[in-house]
């Protein structure tokens, strides 16, 4: 009985060394944790937007080595880059950032136009992170660097207003430009083939509504909000009930 007690003794008091340990990692890992939240929701909102999150800590560039301590392959490891397509990133995001800096040394606006869905998320990407820095409030008056978005996609609104928040949260100006879309065919029979729903409205209408409804949106947005007082949009259409209606809102806010 004595032996056993001994025995339990030394195991509770390697445990002890083990907790020590343990909570020491714990603090850290809580730190770090803390920093990390901080760095995604500086502004202490409690909202953290996937983008945000997936493109802060899921980066291009370390996916690699993320993917490389997992147990098994998976999706993630599967579009994980290889080192040439990484470099290739580095190019590509290189190109763009030197474009976006002779456009706000020459004082012109950039705009950068939208493609097809299955190309649209990394173009989004490479946008943002123009936007951030050559839109930087602290740096200058006027936005540099628009994106663009296609109101015949179901989820245009919802973008926009996302967008729209994350400028502000992260202090850039926020700009835009607006058109309906050019893909509409072929995004109906991608979706089609590959069995998903069609990322477009089901009708001309709708897509006329919905243009109608983000433009009016960013201006009142403009007019209401001081946070957005430098916010741009390039009304790209030759439809000219949505020219009238920008006109009319134009007129209301004189």
């Amino acid at each position: 009985d004595d032996d056993d007690v001994g025995d339990v003794d030394d195991h509770e008091n390697v445990d002890d060394g083990n907790n020590d340990t343990t909570t020491k990692t714990k603090k850290k890992l809580s730190k770090t944790l803390r920093q990390l939240l901080n760095d995604l929701d500086p502004n202490h909102t409690n909202h953290i937007d996937y983008t945000t999150f997936s493109t802060n800590v899921f980066t291009f560039s370390n996916l690699p080595q993320l993917c490389s301590s997992c147990k098994s392959i998976g999706p993630l490891s599967l579009s994980s880059p290889s080192i040439e397509e990484i470099h290739l990133y580095d190019a590509v995001k290189r190109r763009i950032h030197n474009v976006a800096a002779e456009a706000s040394n020459c004082g012109v606006r950039l705009l950068i136009d939208a493609e097809q869905c299955k190309y649209q998320p990394a173009i989004d990407f490479f946008v943002r992170d123009v936007q951030a820095v050559y839109n930087d409030v602290r740096k200058t008056n006027v936005p540099v660097v628009f994106n663009t978005y296609q109101c015949y996609l179901v989820d245009a609104v919802k973008k926009v207003e996302e967008d729209v928040v994350r400028s502000v949260d992260e202090g850039y100006h926020f700009a835009a430009k607006i058109v309906r879309g050019a893909y509409m065919v072929h995004e109906r029979e991608r979706a089609l083939n590959l069995g998903l729903v069609s990322p477009i409205h089901s009708s001309i209408e709708e897509t006329h509504e919905c243009y109608n409804a983000v433009v009016e949106m960013l201006l009142r947005k403009k007019v209401s909000d001081p946070n957005l007082e430098s916010l741009e949009v390039m009304c790209a259409t030759h439809n000219r009930e949505s020219i009238e209606k920008v006109l009319d809102l134009l007129t209301e806010f004189d």
